[in-house]
């Protein structure tokens, strides 16, 4: 009986843990995203491509990785962090700085600074 008991437990965990994280959870969220696009709070819409000739430093790749890690590149340099999913709802944090946004689809919408960064997965 108590066997029973302790493998419908874990059938029951194992289904709850495919229902919060499902297709779009961590696995899911994997791989490489590139920045597109920056809208600001005055309603300005902003090219990642004409910042980036301008010389602005932005997140320009941020890629999702096993076990909850994350890491961005910017201008080169690597910067490594961690990332939490829970729905749609995504809260990366690099240098104990919470960066909250979504995931819809193969793009992620990040809010940083009142602006609300646009990455495009590749």
């Amino acid at each position: 009986m108590k066997k029973t008991i302790v493998v419908l437990a874990a059938l029951v965990l194992g289904v709850t843990m495919t229902a919060a994280y499902g297709k779009g959870g961590p696995s899911g969220l994997k791989g490489k995203y590139f920045l597109t696009s920056i809208n600001s709070p005055d309603g300005k819409f902003l090219e990642a491509q004409q910042l980036i000739a301008d010389g602005v430093e932005i997140d320009l790749l941020i890629e999702f990785l096993d076990g909850g890690k994350v890491q961005r590149n910017i201008e080169g340099d690597w910067d490594e962090g961690i990332f939490q999913l829970k729905g749609k709802k995504l809260t990366v944090t690099f240098d104990n700085k919470e960066i909250e946004g979504i995931v819809d689809g193969n793009k992620i919408i990040l809010t940083q600074d009142n602006l609300k960064l646009t990455y495009q997965k590749k």
